[in-house]
This record gives C-alpha cells, sequence and structure tokens, in this order.
C-alpha cells in the first residue's frame, strides 16, 4: 500500500493506494494525522509514504527523491521564501518519518521539472545581489507537465519533439517541452506569475504593489489581495473556481472571465510556438476534461492557422483523445489524475531506485 500525502496551507489531501486501487481523503489541519490513521486498516501494510513538494526552491532538483531527516533540514533553509508551500510539507514529514521510520519516505517536487531552465527563461533583470538570492524562474505543475510529455510520446503517431502542454484548472498553467526538456513555462518565482487564478492575479505590472501602498495598503493586504482575492474571485467579486467557469455558460459575468482567461492561454501558447519553432501537438489536460471540451475547440478555433482542428462535439468519456492524421499540429485532451501520476511516480522509483528527475 501507498500513502500520497499532498500537503496545502489549509487542507491536508491524502490517497492511499492498493492494488491500483485509489482511496482519497481530506481533512483540517487539526486533526490530520488522526484522520490519516483512521482512514488505513493497519498502517503496517504501507510500503511507502510519499509527499507532494509544491516548492523546491534551489534545493530540490529531482522529481523524486528519498526523504529523509536531513533533506527536512535542507528545507528548512528554504521554507522562509516559499513559506506557505513549503512548510506544510514539512510539518507532514517530519511526524511520518518518526512514526515509520523503516518505510521508505520519498518527496515529490513540483518544481524539479523545471530545475534546469535555461538562463534566459529562468533570468529576472534585476542587480545579480538579488538574483544571487535565489529569485529566479522556478516554474510548477511539474510533475503535472512531465507526465504530459511521456503520454505524448505513448500517444501521437509520430515521434514528438516539440509539445505545448496546457494545464486547464484553477491554476492554469503552461510549459514548453522540447525533446523531455522544459525551455519555459507560464509559472516564476512563485506560482502567482502567469496566468491568473482561482484567487490570484498572474502577471501584473509590479509598481501597482507600490501604488496600492502609497494608497495605504499594508504589505500584507496586497500579498492576500493578489494571490487570495483576486484572479476569477476577484473578477466575479465572489469565490469562483475553474468549473464555475466552465458550467457557466449562460452567466455574462462568467462568460466575461472566461475570454480574459481564453485570451491569455492564447498569448501564451502563440509565444511557446515561437520559442520551439513550431509544435508537433498542444496537449490539453484537465481534472474536468468533459466540462472543458468546448473551452479547448474555442482556443483552437484560433490556431486554425497552423492546421489545427479540434472538434466541437467531443467524445465524452475518459480515454484520451489525439486529433486525426491530416494535421500540422496534433491536438491532445487528457483527463489528469493527480493521484495516479502521484503513484506512477513512486511505482517507478521504488523499482528503479532513481529519480526520474
Amino acid at each position: 500500500m501507498l500513502l500520497l500525502i499532498d500537503p496545502r496551507p489549509t487542507v491536508l489531501h491524502w490517497c492511499t493506494v492498493d492494488n491500483d486501487t485509489f482511496h482519497p481523503y481530506h481533512c483540517n489541519w487539526s486533526d490530520m494525522h488522526q484522520s490519516i490513521i483512521d482512514s488505513i486498516e493497519d498502517i503496517e501494510q504501507i510500503e511507502a509514504v510519499a509527499y507532494t513538494l509544491h516548492h523546491g526552491g534551489r534545493t530540490i532538483r529531482d522529481t523524486t527523491s528519498r526523504l529523509t531527516v536531513e533533506t527536512l533540514e535542507e528545507l528548512q533553509g528554504t521554507a522562509q521564501s516559499f513559506f506557505d508551500l513549503i512548510e506544510p510539507t514539512i510539518a507532514v514529514a517530519e511526524h511520518w518519518l518518526k512514526r515509520l521510520p523503516e518505510t521508505s519516505h520519498l518527496l515529490l517536487s513540483d518544481t524539479a521539472f523545471f530545475s534546469n531552465l535555461p538562463t534566459e527563461a529562468a533570468t529576472y533583470a534585476l542587480p545579480q545581489t538579488v538574483c544571487q538570492q535565489g529569485i529566479r524562474r522556478y516554474g510548477g505543475y511539474g510533475l503535472c507537465h512531465e507526465w504530459i510529455w511521456q503520454q505524448a510520446q505513448q500517444l501521437l503517431p509520430l515521434p514528438a519533439e516539440r509539445i505545448i502542454s496546457v494545464y486547464l484548472g484553477d491554476h492554469t498553467n503552461l510549459a514548453a517541452i522540447r525533446n523531455g526538456v522544459p525551455l519555459d513555462t507560464s509559472l516564476g518565482f512563485s506560482p502567482v506569475e502567469g496566468i491568473l487564478s482561482a484567487t490570484a492575479c498572474g502577471d501584473i505590472d509590479p509598481t501597482i504593489i507600490f501604488h496600492l501602498h502609497s494608497a495605504g495598503a499594508s504589505l500584507a493586504d496586497i500579498n492576500r489581495s493578489l494571490m487570495s482575492e483576486a484572479g476569477f474571485t476577484g473578477l466575479r467579486q465572489k469565490k469562483c473556481s475553474y468549473l464555475d467557469l466552465m458550467r457557466g455558460k449562460r452567466d455574462p459575468n462568467l462568460a466575461s472571465i472566461r475570454t480574459v482567461l481564453h485570451y491569455q492561454i492564447l498569448k501564451y501558447i502563440g509565444a511557446f510556438i515561437s520559442l520551439l519553432g513550431g509544435a508537433d501537438a498542444i496537449a490539453f489536460v484537465s481534472q474536468h476534461l468533459n466540462e472543458s471540451t468546448s473551452f479547448i475547440h474555442d482556443i483552437c478555433c484560433q490556431l486554425e492557422f497552423l492546421g489545427i482542428r479540434f472538434p466541437k462535439n467531443f467524445p465524452q468519456q475518459n480515454e484520451p483523445y489525439v486529433t486525426g492524421e491530416n494535421t500540422l499540429t496534433y491536438i491532445m485532451a487528457l483527463e489528469y489524475s493527480p493521484w495516479r501520476v502521484l503513484a506512477g511516480n513512486v511505482y517507478r522509483f521504488l523499482q528503479g531506485g532513481v529519480s526520474n528527475g
């Protein structure tokens, strides 16, 4: 049995995997350890515990690696810069390392896939004294984008060297990948950069922060506004998720937010096509694929100059979809199962004993 743990700042998610059967759970932090124990008949059956790390900073550069007490000590030094993304993983891992000292503990890093971004993509035009403090583009959702690349190699009828992967969800983001190596991504120093999300602003002029501060807002207020009250939620003026956008076809406010999301995705796709010198495939993945198909179709309609075709009436099924062969650029539509992807990484690591980062 595998125990997969995805620690978030406010809610703990975990999943047990036994004979390819997945049992997902979640709870508040106050009773997290007991809740996990209650969901497992016998914790001695656990073969490995794997933890999602949403930001590895400069410390964790392998997608999958063994987690030790020494690793946690290294992460503590990084946690100051990315506290909300790292500290939850440290807190959970410390407990289970002590509780199950003889069990394999693994770390699954969501930024490691992008740890070797080309200098021109990773660098911000800041003073060197600032860059030397670890200020650079780190990316994110690397576990997803690496999986997308692997799926493209298996599902496309011809070898694919240039892939644009598009994750559609509460935190939509893209990556440009050539021969399995990412060349760029929409996420940056933190997940706030890039495309607007369910609660965060995405790309903005940084002087907006100074303007708000000079107008009387505290730095804490600005941080909360840009990270927790912006994005879909800010534009709708109440809580709003990606699924709300996809389902709210007749709501004019949701339609206007979808237009902004559509625009920003299309802009990044265009930039990445230029960067790659074309694209063998554009792969769209989502945990809400059936609800996303008309949205994907609308994006593809503006890419017809590339020979792209994507059906309006997408087959409502969980199987991967690849456009026909009469196209210059294939379109892939895949349902994304985070727990299944995490489990696949763990099994490969345990069988091979090496990182796939």
